[in-house]
């Protein structure tokens, strides 16, 4: 029944994609956005990730969701560019599972090929499980996108597994730091020097930190000013095109 209905959803439009805003704490402007998929069920209402991706891994359906995710990605920075809004960059998740495909990088960089869309501006964020299956197809797959000109970006840093070792050994250009250790910082000392050591050791190694998850000024101002790009609710929730759109509008 999910299956079929995922189907559906691909014909009847039920997907859609949310943005939310990445800013730069330097010049306090909006300077990229995560895309984030959504489903709206004519009847169930909204379907939360973790309800129907785990099946559309199992089902194949994943290929298409994914292709569409960046087909509606480039479609969208099309039309921002063509209202006037200032150029962003992208960051999106496929899931592993994708990866998986041997020629996942070629069909998603023909796709911002065909959409004219400069692959510079889009990052791929990957999850540090993608690191524990060790399959050579997977960093085989990475290693062309960013041969390609898309940055890669390790999501949730901080969480589970996390050795200093990805940092080191894979191509990272962007560390996401987990929303769990932002948001325990002001209760948790340990956790603020972790989240700092972190910050410290990133840009020695010239990677882009991104503290997400910040939901106050008080977790803001905690945060070194060594990390300049920070994404949460403080700023904004993700919106939908339109009224991602206008908070555009309203920056510029």
């Amino acid at each position: 029944k999910l299956i079929n209905d995922m189907r559906s959803a691909m014909l009847n439009q039920e997907f859609s994609l949310h943005y939310q805003p990445i800013v730069d704490r330097l010049t306090k402007r909006v300077v990229g956005a995560e895309a984030l998929l959504r489903w709206q069920h004519p009847q169930k209402g909204y379907i939360p990730l973790h309800d129907f991706i785990p099946v559309a891994e199992e089902s194949g359906l994943i290929r298409e969701i994914g292709n569409w995710v960046i087909k509606e990605v480039a479609d969208n920075i099309q039309r921002w560019t063509a209202l006037g809004l200032p150029s962003l960059h992208i960051s999106l998740n496929q899931s592993i599972a994708q990866y998986s495909l041997s020629e996942c990088h070629t069909e998603w960089l023909d796709i911002l090929k065909n959409k004219q869309i400069a692959t510079n501006s889009i990052t791929f964020e990957i999850s540090e499980n993608i690191f524990f299956e060790q399959k050579d197809k997977h960093l085989k797959s990475i290693e062309k996108l960013k041969r390609g000109g898309i940055q890669i970006s390790l999501d949730g840093f901080g969480t589970g597994y996390s050795s200093l070792n990805y940092l080191k050994k894979y191509p990272i250009d962007v560390l996401k730091i987990d929303r769990s250790y932002i948001h325990t910082m002001l209760d948790d000392p340990a956790n603020a020097i972790l989240v700092e050591t972190i910050i410290i050791l990133a840009n020695k190694l010239g990677i882009k930190v991104i503290a997400t998850g910040v939901e106050s000024e008080k977790q803001l101002a905690l945060l070194s000013h060594q990390c300049r790009y920070v994404q949460g609710y403080y700023f904004s929730k993700p919106l939908p095109f339109n009224a991602f759109k206008r908070y555009m509008q309203t920056q510029k």
